[in-house]
């Protein structure tokens, strides 16, 4: 990975300031050991006293001994460069691959040095570990009376501050990517871990599982009466949703271009005041993700109603591509045609409006049926690409003249006007 240089983080007014990243996946099929020591570097850059780096699951791919072994190494490697004085393990479903779910936890404990689930403070601030259960590895539900009481004691103790609560697997429904990758965490039943979590406003709930990536504003939620958030990858590869294809291809896809490329992380700030500002780390990209987020604990805790802004109804302007550009069709032998069609470009400077993805929509000039297909913009790379060529491979073979129209959206469904392409004759109607 290339070298990066990041501005230092102010200290001033900051109680405590953590790290935080998942899905190393030591030792898989990625440049896991070049990934972490750009976390690291990164960290250490942004603040050299930063108080503590939590790594919320998947530490390995497999949870061999080895692969513990060959983590520590890493953390060695990296300690002689700077690194938090603490670090908080979580496990995660490739953490208990090898052994499965009911010995997993003991190794963890061992290799670590850490127990799956405990409450911890960072600065006087509580972080609460939640593990799946021992026979699911998704299954959240036997840690209801464990989280029960950590967060009594959580608020009894920092009444005015937020509770941190790292889990690997997201809670469904919430940040971006966990309608498809989330664990169980009791909906409906007696151990129900969402509802006693919405008694504690000041929770920012943190997960890891889903590779998402960090710069879609979707990945922050608070429509439940707390804040979620998902954090991306930092060793493995994004995963978005599906329903797209590859640009390459013309595959099926829910993993975007370049998407091994992927190292994400958070750096989590608790002021004096309560306050949390959270800043979303590229490191591929040597930049931010986005504009910080922030979470007012007081405001949270005061008007439970109106306090909470990151919701699903969030909007922002509809994308736009340059002036007077076109489209262009074109027959790739019988079974398969290319659109090639420029950037397009945030319709303002708000981060929800950020171009997310692409509709290239087929159309015949007469019988025919109309279909379209999906693609993932490039907004997570260091630059992005002017010009897309896409492959769109056909099911059967279409008669006549046809042509394309593609669209740019948001993460939240804003569309641009089309860029239509000219007619094109793809195969004689005998």
């Amino acid at each position: 990975m290339e070298k990066q240089n990041w501005k230092p983080l102010s200290r001033q007014g900051v109680r405590a300031r953590m790290g935080i990243c998942s899905d190393l996946h030591v030792c898989g099929s990625y440049p896991s050991r070049e990934k972490l020591h750009a976390v690291f570097s990164a960290f250490h850059q942004l603040d050299p006293l930063m108080d503590a780096a939590a790594f919320v699951g998947d530490l390995t791919d497999f949870g061999t001994k080895e692969q513990y072994a060959y983590l520590g190494k890493l953390i060695q490697e990296n300690a002689a460069d700077g690194i938090p004085a603490q670090l908080i393990y979580c496990i995660g479903n490739h953490d208990t691959f090898q052994l499965g779910t009911e010995h997993a936890q003991e190794r963890f404990a061992r290799q670590t040095g850490q127990q799956p689930e405990e409450l911890v403070w960072v600065g006087g601030i509580p972080v609460i570990k939640l593990a799946a259960n021992q026979t699911a590895e998704e299954d959240y539900t036997d840690s209801y009376s464990f989280l029960k009481e950590s967060l009594r004691e959580a608020a009894s103790k920092a009444p005015g501050l937020p509770i941190l609560v790292l889990a690997h697997h997201g809670i469904q429904g919430t940040a971006y990517g966990t309608d498809k990758w989330y664990g169980n965490y009791g909906e409906g039943t007696e151990k129900n871990l969402v509802e006693l979590m919405r008694q504690y406003p000041q929770i920012i709930h943190i997960s890891g599982h889903s590779h998402a990536t960090l710069e879609d504003e979707r990945s922050i939620d608070q429509h439940l009466g707390f804040t979620a958030i998902q954090d991306g990858t930092a060793g493995a590869y994004f995963e978005n949703e599906t329903g797209k294809i590859d640009p390459e291809t013309g595959e099926p896809a829910s993993v975007p271009p370049y998407g091994p490329e992927a190292c994400q992380a958070l750096v989590v700030d608790v002021l004096c005041s309560g306050k949390v500002i959270i800043h979303r780390l590229n490191m591929t990209a040597g930049r931010s993700c986005g504009p910080a987020w922030e979470a007012d604990v007081p405001a949270l805790k005061a008007d439970k109603k109106n306090g909470f802004s990151y919701l699903p109804a969030r909007k922002g302007a509809a994308p736009v591509f340059p002036k007077g550009v076109q489209t262009k069709l074109r027959k790739v032998g019988e079974q398969a045609i290319t659109v090639t069609f420029p950037r397009a470009f945030a319709g303002d400077g708000d981060s929800c409006s950020m171009v997310h993805s692409y509709c290239i929509r087929l159309l015949p000039e007469g019988a025919g049926v109309p279909f379209c297909r999906w693609i993932f913009a490039d907004y997570y790379r260091r630059e992005q690409r002017a010009e897309w060529c896409v492959r769109i491979n056909l099911e059967q073979k279409l008669l006549g003249r046809w042509y394309a129209q593609v669209r740019a959206a948001t993460s939240f469904g804003q569309l641009s006007s089309p860029l239509r392409s000219e007619k094109v004759l793809l195969n004689a109607d005998k």
